[in-house]
């Protein structure tokens, strides 16, 4: 391990200079190349909607009602508050101008690319070789989704703390403490509120503290047993969290129907697909060409060969890197942690029907960015190189060659940059990557997005032509043709979605909607009862369904649901509005102005005309206390 307290002087300060040119070389390349993403909108067909542009609590900024839902809730199959935190500041900031999230995003992969070096310099006292993997981290192409992805804010917002937790960790092997083990705990625990991909990092860390920390074994000594135990025990209350968090992750998921995806796939199928992203990733890596936004699983499609060479491929590899530990220790630690941060989303554990997604590689890959830097830094001093290319040449070299590189990474992470440009051009390269239902079906959803609607159109019924049982595929389609004034059709696409899927809680709600404006209004009541009996908590439903009630004369009951969406929903002064008419038709003036209020306090400006008829017959007792 480098030695905190060494070295002084001269060699200290060109160390630091050393740290700061690179760092500042890091934050103007990596702005350079992401600066283009400020100027990009949200994508909400693919995950930005429910994040943020559709989500309620999310749009209110920063509240309290906001943090207990971030808290208390699975959204998307998902629990990550600390991430819808973050979302939210980001309204609180900036409104809905998606520049802001963008820059964050941008910032927050900076930071990381600066810490990763920090960290790394600090383990080995190695400014040249820290700075290829922190480069590597910050321009690969693969890397391009975590950080153009509003929604993939978890990633670069998690990593922040996993580089936080490592740097903390190193402190606190070089000076053993309860206040600084206290300090790695916090910012795990943090980290895993952002994304609970960290659940791997204990295991990371007892890699470290065999290289380079050297904490298993003295100087030049075998590793110790009983010291070894201490460094397992030593991690137990981060083992705990990692534990807690990864069953708090497998009930989101399942709660929110993303194990498993929209298909079920066998476990043999699975194992076969996860064997094969592994090496896939490491091709990707060496050759980053034809990335897309989605790779759709293969089910039972994958030849035998595949899983069997990715199988040899990975065993050969182990092999080969606990026989090497000894003189190049590097290597095991490399390919371990890239094998172990993996693990969480290799599929084994099928969340989604992606068989493999660049995010996913977003942590993983500094495991193999480490390999080939600390691999090309051996290699390049072999007396062999001397030979070859002479002394000079030898030296001049390996900067040419990185510099190509890095150029090359640039060129491809900047194509790869503009492909986020919007939903539209994301997913025109999806198709032109892997042309099936699933891009089909996203890049229709933001054809609409962009009222290109007859366009939309085409790419649904294309999408549901190859998988014609999706229930959302149907709604999304409704949805477009109702745009359209195409009721009649729009209500049949959504009457398919709910015979595919009873429980689709937006096509009952819409279909409703429909129902209600043709004047059919128990049909619209039973639209709506039903999907509140499939989700109690869903706002819109229930604020349609009281509308009915009121329009049909049964006020008791509709003022018991407005009542209740009044409690239920996050910002609810449309709904203080309609109790307030719902009230003055009963008579009840004086609780009508409170409703009245209400809504006023919550930004919301009822209807000119009912305050009209509301004063004539009983005038604001407000305004009166005001005068």
């Amino acid at each position: 391990m480098q030695d905190s307290t060494a070295p002084a002087g001269p060699h200290r300060r060109r160390d630091i200079a050393g740290l700061f040119a690179v760092s500042a070389l890091l934050i103007a390349v990596t702005a350079a190349l992401y600066w283009p993403v400020l100027g990009y909108p949200y994508i909400p067909a693919w995950d930005d909607g429910q994040y943020v542009l559709e989500n309620p609590y999310v749009r209110q900024g920063l509240s309290w009602k906001g943090a207990a839902w971030a808290f208390t809730s699975f959204h998307a199959g998902n629990w990550h508050p600390l991430t819808f935190l973050s979302h939210m500041l980001d309204v609180q900031l900036f409104g809905l101008d998606a520049s802001g999230p963008h820059g964050v995003n941008v910032l927050l992969h900076a930071a990381n690319a600066v810490l990763l070096l920090l960290v790394l310099h600090r383990m080995t006292g190695s400014l040249g070789k820290s700075a290829v993997v922190s480069a590597l981290f910050a321009f690969h192409p693969l890397h391009v989704e975590s950080v153009a992805w509003i929604a993939e804010r978890k990633d670069v917002l998690s990593a922040l703390f996993w580089m936080l937790t490592v740097l903390l960790y190193i402190r606190y092997a070089e000076r053993p403490g309860a206040f600084r083990y206290g300090a790695v705990v916090v910012t795990f625990l943090l980290g895993l509120l952002a994304k609970p991909m960290l659940v791997t990092l204990p295991f990371v860390l007892l890699l470290f503290d065999y290289w380079p920390l050297g904490r298993f074994a003295s100087a030049g000594a075998k590793p110790d047993g009983r010291r070894s135990g201490k460094l397992v025990v030593e991690k137990f209350p981060l083992f705990a969290l990692s534990a807690a968090s990864s069953l708090v992750t497998i009930a989101a998921q399942k709660a929110g129907g993303a194990i498993g995806g929209l298909d079920s796939y066998h476990p043999v199928d699975r194992i076969a697909n996860a064997l094969v992203a592994v090496v896939g990733y490491l091709g990707r890596t060496a050759w980053p060409v034809g990335l897309a936004a989605f790779y759709p699983h293969p089910g039972s499609a994958l030849p035998l060969w595949q899983p069997l060479g990715a199988a040899l491929l990975i065993l050969a590899m182990s092999v080969l890197a606990l026989r090497a530990a000894g003189r190049h220790p590097w290597l095991p630690v490399g390919w371990f942690s890239y094998l172990v941060m993996l693990m969480p989303v290799i599929g084994v554990v099928q969340v989604g029907m992606q068989s493999m997604a660049d995010r996913y590689t977003y942590l993983p890959l500094t495991g193999v960015f480490i390999i080939i830097s600390w691999g090309a830094a051996e290699l390049l001093a072999q007396p062999s190189m001397e030979r070859i290319f002479g002394r000079g040449k030898r030296r001049v070299l390996p900067w040419g060659a990185a510099a190509l590189v890095a150029a090359a990474l640039f060129a491809t992470a900047s194509f790869q940059v503009r492909t986020w440009a919007d939903g539209v051009t994301l997913f025109h390269r999806a198709v032109s990557v892997s042309d099936n239902w699933w891009t089909r079906f996203n890049l229709a959803t933001s054809l609409a997005d962009q009222r290109r609607f007859d366009e939309a159109i085409v790419q649904f019924r294309v999408s549901l032509a190859l998988r014609p049982g999706f229930a959302m595929g149907h709604f999304n389609l409704g949805a477009v043709l109702e745009q359209l004034g195409r009721a009649d059709e729009a209500g049949r696409e959504y009457e398919e979605a709910v015979r595919i899927d009873p429980g689709h809680v937006r096509a009952l709600n819409n279909l409703g909607k429909l129902f209600f404006l043709q004047g059919r209004d128990d049909r619209a009541m039973d639209c709506f009862q039903r999907a509140l009996r499939h989700q109690p908590d869903a706002v819109e439903p229930r604020f349609n369904l009281a509308t009915v009630l009121r329009k049909t004369g049964r006020l008791d009951a509709a003022e018991r649901e407005y009542r209740e969406v009044i409690r239920r929903a996050p910002a609810p002064a449309a709904a203080h509005e309609a109790l307030a008419m719902l009230l003055f038709q009963a008579g009840r003036d004086a609780e009508a102005w409170s409703e009245v209020a209400a809504a006023r306090e919550g930004g919301y400006a009822p209807d000119p005309g009912f305050i009209r008829a509301l004063t004539a017959r009983t005038p604001d007792p407000g305004r009166s206390r005001s005068h």
